[in-house]
């Protein structure tokens, strides 16, 4: 019975260790990925005016939502300083969003005593949830019906993020809107 149990105890500590390694326990938060993407045949100087879907992806079906007018002022403030102008009547380019959010869990084995003891002992794991998002940037040519750049960022959102999401949404909007040329 004893032999059980401690066989018990050494396949869970294993397991433990091996789902730690593979998820890459890491107390670092992990610097964004920025990626862009544009039609080669598209100088985007060649543009002068924007506007933004509506409905815009990241809105509900009923009302718009907080995050939209959040993106839709960090995207204008962004473009605007690139020197394309903002026209809701005739605009060139329409603007859209889309917000990927997942969540993986991160698992966390401690003992009693701070030592992995064998016998009589006693293990607690810990699971706590990342939550993972991804912001993207789509930018359509009107006459042409296409999308002609796209950008996005991916992160880990830290507890900062969830109590105050405006200044982490205008620098993800930043970050992806770097790779668009200034006119």
């Amino acid at each position: 019975m004893k032999t059980n149990r401690r066989l018990s105890l050494a396949i869970l500590v294993s397991t433990l260790a091996a789902t730690a390694l593979m998820t890459g326990c890491s107390t670092t938060q992990p610097q964004p990925q920025v990626r862009h993407d544009q039609d080669p045949t598209v100088d985007m100087k060649s543009y002068r005016s924007f506007a933004f879907f509506d409905p815009l992806s990241t809105d509900c079906p009923q009302f718009s939502s907080l995050l939209s007018a959040r993106l839709k002022q960090a995207t204008r403030t962004q473009l605007e300083q690139r020197n394309y102008v903002y026209d809701e009547r005739n605009p060139e380019l329409a603007i859209d969003f889309r917000v990927d959010l997942s969540s993986t869990p991160e698992y966390r084995a401690t003992s009693a005593g701070g030592a992995w003891r064998m016998r009589g002992g006693s293990a607690t794991i810990d699971t706590s949830y990342n939550l993972d998002g991804a912001l993207h940037i789509a930018v359509v040519d009107l006459r042409r019906q296409a999308i002609v750049w796209h950008g996005v960022v991916a992160n880990r959102l830290g507890e900062d993020a969830m109590k105050n999401p405006g200044p982490v949404v205008e620098q993800a909007v930043q970050q992806i809107l770097a790779g668009v040329a200034a006119r």
